[in-house]
């Protein structure tokens, strides 16, 4: 029988509405970049708002109603031989290996809260919101009714960001910037993440069809399903992203196997009908004139990279990009991260024996990629492009082991859903069902071998999971109800008449309110007032207001003290204000107020790459005005910097040239040494090798050095310097007549650059 919604106490209801708008908005909510700092706030506040409404109602259901719930005659009586609450008991492990993690994390501040707030997801405050959600839908979610409406708003969700991504795909975007890109994106702000999201969601809508088709409702919903599958189809290859596509190809293999082994032909050809639909609308759309040609020759050009997979494994100079073979350069990395454990500073003692085991920390794999890239790597390399590389270098051989069970367990849940006993006969809808969970899963699992997952797909994954124990509890319970109450115990009353847990379940409800209350306005809501007050204070130091847009600075600093983009900002604004300042002491003052703001963040982040070349860059500049105190700091720092980006080249031409200006040639000859033999060719290296040289009395191959600088790049900012520095050289050496050449030759490219 249907579930009567009038026997549900209302947090049953609170929570439910809570999940469902917790999928739809965090998928559709997004920001262009103007209305808050950063794009994806929306979604992680979506998030955390509501997995916080989740924790807070079910904690006052246990306060109001604890003598409704009895607990199981033993834990292992209730686990028995079911994978799904096997899988609940796995997942909870997998959360206290990820405390755990964060408490042995390098940086635990880091690892709580979140590293950037540009792409939160990893860290420990995103990590246990999207388990709460998972928790909610696999312990509260019961009944036909409430599958259906999970279900159905994945199609919703789905359905609406396809729209808005063939909108933008044929030049119209009224609420974003994505309009007239050769790749669509949708809400999710990267074509990856889009389709990354529709692998998950279009066999979820194939399924609805099915659905329908057996419901025996209006064929018009038919035309609906049809219309809701083309635009998902369309979208998705409108995104040119090669992992979703390969994605949902395994997916949809996956499903129409088993849909062929589970279900009746009239279902079948029923659905085919519609899914013909489908693909039809989503030819026309791909095949229309405006636009024709974009994503597709994305994925071709993606697939020709396979061939090179070989070669990217074997070629230590391979390059790291977006492609394929980049992202196997990128595995490489990972890989010997993994068998190295390698950081910086070395680790010893307890620490070093733990960092295998719980890993370097929930939201750390950026900090530690650095140390073992190739030369030519990008810097800006966050994610490991392999969902179990990540969990395994952040939260060690204890997290992957927890995950590989959860997913294993998981996967036999659905087994034995679609294969059950011989005598168990689940309902149609709930083995269709099953069937699209298997697809979805399927398809994401094969997409994340070499993706990047974030909060607008990781949501709708973690309620995936938590829809198939739901649908494993309902068909093992018979249970057509959401009621989560099985009974009644007895209180057990303490000498002033009040029920001891009872007491117990005010308590917790007390603290699960003031905690998660304190910590959505801390880090949401403190967060998006700080990113307002940092945009408004960008505005004010493009209208030249410069006093007030410090002070809106240093406002958002102390509204969200964890962003590293305002103190470094902060310290970028103050520069360029002191460069144009006659008065020392005043450009003394701008630049320790700069170095204050990174110093205070450092303290938080140590690791945070961006943050210590500015912090660098602001002692040497205090040392060149005056500050000579602050010679040896400038080494350290310009040390540190280097140790921590070993294999970047263009990170240890900038710490060669912090040397020179400290002082110390032999130190800046050895990191230009460095930088040109990670990487031949480079003006900048050179021309600080030549300065070193020069300063250290080596004329000969200082003059060498100048002219390898000029030769690499002759219309370069550093071959104006080594013309420059050569001059000086020349006329030191009375070679008057050359000299002046080189001279010329630098102001005349200072003027073409505009230096």
């Amino acid at each position: 029988m249907p579930a009567n919604r009038s026997t549900r106490p209302w947090t049953s209801q609170v929570i439910e509405v809570a999940w469902l708008a917790g999928l739809l908005s965090v998928v559709l909510a997004f920001d262009d970049g103007l209305r808050v700092a950063f794009a994806e706030q929306p979604k992680q506040i979506a998030l955390h708002l509501s997995a916080g409404v989740i924790a807070i109602t079910w904690a006052l259901e246990l306060a109001l109603y604890s003598e409704r719930f009895v607990s199981p005659p033993s834990l292992r009586m209730w686990l028995g031989k079911s994978p799904s609450r096997w899988a609940l008991i796995a997942v909870a492990l997998f959360a206290l290996v990820a405390v755990l993690s964060t408490t042995f994390s390098r940086a635990p501040e880091v690892s709580l809260w979140g590293r950037d707030y540009k792409h939160l997801g990893y860290e420990l405050y995103s990590f246990l919101s999207l388990l709460i959600l998972f928790a909610a839908v696999a312990l509260r979610l019961r009944g036909r009714d409430q599958l259906q409406r999970v279900v159905y708003a994945f199609v919703v969700s789905g359905t609406l960001a396809s729209a808005y991504a063939v909108s933008q795909h044929f030049g119209w975007d009224p609420i974003g910037s994505g309009a007239n890109f050769s790749r669509v994106w949708s809400t999710q702000l990267n074509p990856i993440f889009f389709g990354s999201f529709l692998v998950m969601t279009l066999p979820i809508t194939a399924i609805a069809v099915m659905g329908e088709a057996t419901s025996g409702r209006s064929r018009g919903w038919w035309s609906v399903l049809a219309v809701a599958v083309g635009l998902q189809i369309a979208a998705l290859w409108f995104t040119g992203s090669r992992g979703p596509m390969v994605g949902i190809a395994v997916g949809a293999i996956v499903l129409i196997t088993v849909a062929a082994i589970k279900l009746d032909r009239t279902v079948l050809l029923r659905a085919l009908i519609v899914w013909a639909g489908g693909f039809g609308l989503a030819f026309v759309l791909i095949a229309t004139p405006i636009g024709t040609g974009r994503g597709a020759g994305e994925i071709v050009g993606g697939f020709a990279d396979v061939g090179g997979i070989g070669l990217a494994l074997t070629d230590e100079d391979q390059n790291v990009d977006s492609g394929l073979t980049g992202r196997v350069g990128i595995w490489r990395g990972a890989i010997e991260l993994a068998t190295s454990w390698e950081t910086h500073p070395p680790e010893s003692g307890a620490t070093s024996i733990l960092r295998p085991v719980f890993g370097f920390g929930p939201d750390m794999y950026a900090y530690a990629y650095p140390l073992t890239a190739n030369a030519r790597d990008s810097i800006a390399i966050k994610h490991t492009h392999n969902f179990l590389l990540q969990i395994l270098l952040e939260l060690g051989v204890a997290g992957l082991v927890t995950f590989l069970a959860v997913a294993f367990l998981v996967v036999a849940a659905l087994f034995q859903i679609l294969w059950p006993g011989s005598s168990q006969r689940p309902d149609l809808w709930i083995t269709i069902l099953a069937i699209g969970l298997v697809g979805a899963l399927a398809g994401r699992a094969m997409e994340q071998m070499g993706g990047v997952a974030r909060i607008g797909d990781l949501a709708p994954f973690w309620i995936l999971m938590g829809l198939v124990i739901a649908l494993s509890e309902t068909i093992r319970t018979g249970s057509d109800s959401s009621e989560v109450y099985t009974g009644r115990t007895r209180r057990v009353k303490s000498s002033t008449g009040i029920s001891l847990s009872g007491l117990g379940g005010w308590m917790l409800g007390v603290t699960v309110i003031i905690v998660v209350s304190g910590t959505f306005i801390v880090q949401d809501v403190q967060q998006l007032r700080g990113g307002r007050t940092a945009i408004h204070a960008a505005h004010l130091a493009q209208n030249g207001d410069a006093s007030m847009a410090l002070l809106e600075l240093q406002r958002a600093i102390d509204l969200a003290p964890g962003v590293s983009a305002y103190p470094n900002m902060l310290f970028n604004l103050v520069r360029s204000y002191a460069q144009g300042d006659a008065d020392l002491a005043s450009r003394q003052a701008l630049l320790e107020l700069g170095r204050e703001a990174l110093i205070k963040y450092s303290e938080r982040d140590p690791f945070d790459i961006a943050t210590q070349q500015l912090l660098a860059l602001a002692t040497v500049k205090l040392f060149e005005e005056g500050r000579e105190d602050l010679r040896q700091e400038v080494i350290g720092r310009y040390l540190n910097l280097g140790q921590s980006v070993p294999n970047f080249y263009d990170f240890q031409s900038v710490v060669g040239h912090g040397f020179l200006i400290a002082g110390d040639n032999e130190l800046a000859l050895a990191a230009a040494n460095y930088s040109i033999a990670l990487e031949q060719g480079k003006t900048y290296s050179w021309w600080v090798r030549g300065v070193a040289l020069n300063n250290l009395g080596e004329h000969s191959e200082s003059m060498t050095a100048f002219e390898r600088a000029i030769a690499i790049r002759p219309e370069d900012r550093h071959s104006s310097l080594a013309h420059r520095d050569y001059g000086n050289l020349l006329e030191s050496l009375g070679r008057l007549d050359e000299a002046a050449e080189h001279r010329i030759r630098s102001a005349e490219i200072a003027a073409q650059l505009n230096l």
